[in-house]
C-alpha cells in the first residue's frame, strides 16, 4: 500500500473529507460546485488516491462542461492517463550520461545490456540525469509518464539519489537505487536499493571478525572525506553494537602523506611523558648522566627500545588504496605486527625480538572495498606494496576473481563482451535489471504494484554480486566478498576460512 491517502475510507478528513462532505452538501446547481470537485480532484491526486481523483475530475466535466474549470478538469485527466498507463516491458534508466559522471553511466548501462539481451520480455528506456538532482528528477517523471515504464534503475550519485528516491514515490514507480548512501529507502515503499554501502561493510567485517573470530577491540584510522567517515562511523556504531570496543581512533586529511606521528599516537609512543615507565626511566638517565651528549643518546635509545601499547586485536583503514599503500608501512615502523596468516613468520619475529610465539601481539589489519581501487597495493613481489597488507581482510560487493559460479559466469561474458573486467557498478545494475526481468517475465507482473511486491519478495536469487535477497527495508541483502593478500597476491577467503580462526592459511 502507498503512502498518503491510498485505503482511506470515504469521508476521512486527512483524504479530501472536508471538501468531499461541502460537494455532496451543496445543491447540485451551487456555484461552488465545479471549484470544489476540482479542490478535491487536486487533493487526491496528491494524496496518490488515483481512482478518487478521477471520479472527482470526471464529475466535474459530466457536470459543468462549459464550467472555467472544466479545462483543469481535463489536464488532471489526461495526467492520471500517463500516470496510471504501464508498459510492462518498458525498464527505464535513469542514468548520467553526460558531464563527469558519463563513465559510470555508460558501465551500468553495459551491466544493464548483458542482463536484457534481445528476446527477453524487458527492454530498457534510458534518460539522461546529467549527475545532477534536478535530472535526475525529469529523467524519472519523462520515463514514468512519457514511457510509461514499469520500473527505473537509477539513482547513482549521492548528489541523485535522495531526489530520485523522493520523486519515484510520489509517483508510485519502482525505483531500483545504485547508490552508496545508506537511508535511501527511507523514501518509501516503492525505493529499493542495490548497492554496497559504508554500513553493509561495517557489518560485514563486524560479523566476521566479532562473530565468528571473537575480537573485540579494535583500532581505527581513517581520513576526514565522506567515504572514511561513513565507513569509520559506520563500524565504531557496529562495534559498540556487538559489545566491543574502539581503543584507538586517528583521523586525518585526506591528502596527508606521513603517518608515523599518527601511528606513534595510537600505540602510546608519541606524548610518552604521559606514560609513566618512561617518565621514570627518563628521569633516572637524566639524574645519571651529565654529560649533555651521552644523556641525549641514551634518552633516543628509550624512546627506540619503549614497547609500543598494542591493546586492540584489529586495525581498519577506512582509506583508499593509495592512502592504505602509505599507512600500512607506518604501522610496520611502529612495530604493529600484522601477519596473522603466517605462522611461520610470526615465529621468525619472535625470534628476532628474543620473545616466545605467545608474547607476540598480531594485529589483523581489515579494510573497505576502496582498497581494491589501485591493484599496485596487492604486488607481492620484492619491493612492493603487498608486503605491508599480508593477512590483511578488506570486504566488497563485487569480484571478479571469485570461484562463486553465477558471478564467474557473468565475468567471463562481460569479458568477451567489452574486453575488460567489469567492476561493482556494471555486476550490480546486471542483477538489478535481472531482478526486474525475473518479476516481469516469471511474475508475471503487469502493472508497478505488482512489480514492487515481487521485488519485495525476492529471495536467494542468483546474482552476479551474490545470492539477493530483498530485506524488510527493500535492501538489496547478500553475502560480502571477502579478500586478503598472501605470497601469491590478491584472492578471495574460501568457504572454510570464514568460519576458520585465522585470516588465511594456517591458523595462528
Amino acid at each position: 500500500m502507498g503512502r498518503g491517502g491510498r485505503g482511506r475510507r470515504r469521508g476521512d478528513a486527512g483524504g479530501g473529507g472536508d471538501v468531499a462532505r461541502l460537494v455532496e452538501g451543496l445543491p447540485r446547481e451551487s456555484a461552488a460546485q465545479p471549484v470544489l470537485l476540482m479542490k478535491l480532484a487536486r487533493i487526491q491526486l496528491h494524496l496518490h488516491d488515483y481512482p478518487r481523483a478521477e471520479e472527482a475530475a470526471r464529475k466535474l466535466l459530466d457536470r459543468y462542461p462549459t464550467s472555467p474549470w472544466a479545462a483543469d478538469a481535463r489536464a488532471a485527466l489526461a495526467r492520471l492517463a500517463r500516470l496510471t498507463t504501464v508498459r510492462p516491458d518498458v525498464l527505464g534508466a535513469a542514468l548520467p550520461l553526460s558531464g563527469p559522471n558519463k563513465p559510470f553511466g555508460e558501465a551500468i548501462l553495459q551491466g544493464i545490456a548483458l542482463a536484457l539481451p534481445e528476446g527477453s520480455a524487458v527492454r530498457v528506456v534510458v534518460r539522461d540525469t546529467r549527475g545532477e538532482p534536478d535530472g535526475a528528477a525529469s529523467a524519472i517523471e519523462a520515463l514514468a509518464l512519457e514511457e510509461g515504464a514499469i520500473a527505473v534503475i537509477g539513482g547513482l550519485t549521492n548528489a541523485e539519489a535522495e531526489r530520485s528516491a523522493a520523486v519515484a514515490e510520489e509517483l508510485l514507480i519502482p525505483l531500483i537505487s545504485l547508490s552508496k548512501q545508506d537511508g535511501i529507502t527511507a523514501a518509501g515503499p516503492h525505493v529499493f536499493q542495490h548497492m554496497l554501502t559504508a554500513g553493509a561493510q561495517a557489518r560485514g567485517l563486524a560479523e566476521l571478525f566479532m562473530g565468528r573470530r571473537g575480537l573485540k577491540r579494535f583500532g581505527l584510522l581513517y581520513p576526514s572525506a565522506p567515504y572514511g567517515v561513513a565507513l569509520a562511523n559506520a563500524f565504531w556504531d557496529e562495534v559498540e553494537a556487538r559489545g566491543g570496543e574502539i581503543r584507538a581512533a586517528g583521523t586525518y586529511a585526506a591528502d596527508r602523506t606521513t603517518f608515523t606521528p599518527l601511528v606513534k599516537d595510537m600505540v602510546g609512543k608519541l606524548w610518552l611523558d604521559e606514560r609513566p615507565e618512561f617518565a621514570e626511566a627518563a628521569k633516572e638517565i637524566i639524574k645519571k648522566e651529565q654529560d649533555q651528549f651521552r644523556r641525549r643518546k641514551a634518552l633516543e635509545k628509550l624512546r627506540d627500545e619503549l614497547e609500543p601499547v598494542i591493546d586492540f586485536d584489529a586495525v581498519l583503514i577506512a582509506d583508499i588504496s593509495r592512502n592504505v599503500k602509505l599507512v600500512a608501512p607506518a604501522l610496520a615502523v611502529e612495530d604493529i605486527i600484522t601477519a596473522t596468516c603466517e605462522p611461520a613468520e610470526l615465529k621468525r619475529i619472535a625470534k628476532a625480538a628474543g620473545k616466545k610465539d605467545k608474547e607476540l601481539q598480531p594485529v589483523q589489519l581489515l579494510g573497505g572495498n576502496l582498497w581494491g581501487l589501485d591493484p599496485s597495493l596487492f604486488d607481492v613481489s620484492p619491493g612492493g606494496a603487498g608486503r605491508h597488507v599480508r593477512c590483511a581482510v578488506f570486504v566488497d560487493g563485487f569480484f571478479a576473481g571469485s570461484a562463486r559460479p553465477e558471478t564467474r559466469r557473468f565475468a567471463d561474458t562481460y569479458a568477451k563482451k567489452f574486453g575488460a573486467a567489469p567492476t561493482i557498478l556494471e555486476a550490480s545494475a546486471f542483477d538489478a535489471a535481472r531482478l526486474v526481468r525475473a518479476v516481469v517475465e516469471q511474475g508475471k507482473a503487469t502493472t508497478r504494484e505488482a512489480l514492487r511486491d515481487g521485488l519485495a519478495g525476492v529471495r536467494s536469487f542468483p546474482g552476479a554480486t551474490g545470492d539477493l535477497t530483498v530485506g524488510s527495508s527493500r535492501v538489496v541483502e547478500k553475502e560480502l566478498f571477502y579478500l586478503t593478500v598472501d605470497k601469491d597476491g590478491l584472492r578471495e577467503l574460501t568457504k572454510a576460512e570464514l568460519v576458520a580462526p585465522g585470516a588465511g592459511g594456517e591458523a595462528p
